[in-house]
C-alpha cells in the first residue's frame, strides 16, 4: 500500500520462467482494483505505461 496519496512507489516482481514458457496474460490487485494485462509491442506498453503512470493511474508492465 502506498502511504503517500502523491508519490507513485514503482516495485519490480521477478519469477522464474522456462525457456520454452510463454507469458500470456498477467492479473495484479492493488488495494481492491484488478488489473487484468494483455500481451502488446515492447514499444507500445511502455507508452501506455508511461501515460498510465503520468495520469496518476495504477499500471503494470511486464518485461522478459
Amino acid at each position: 500500500m502506498n502511504p503517500s496519496e502523491t508519490q507513485a512507489i514503482e516495485c519490480t516482481f521477478s519469477f522464474p520462467l522456462d525457456e520454452k514458457s510463454v507469458l500470456n496474460s498477467f492479473t495484479a490487485e492493488f488495494d481492491g482494483n484488478v488489473i487484468n494485462t494483455k500481451v502488446q509491442p515492447k514499444r507500445t506498453a511502455a507508452t501506455k505505461f508511461d501515460d498510465a503512470i503520468a495520469a496518476g493511474r495504477v499500471a503494470v508492465m511486464g518485461e522478459r
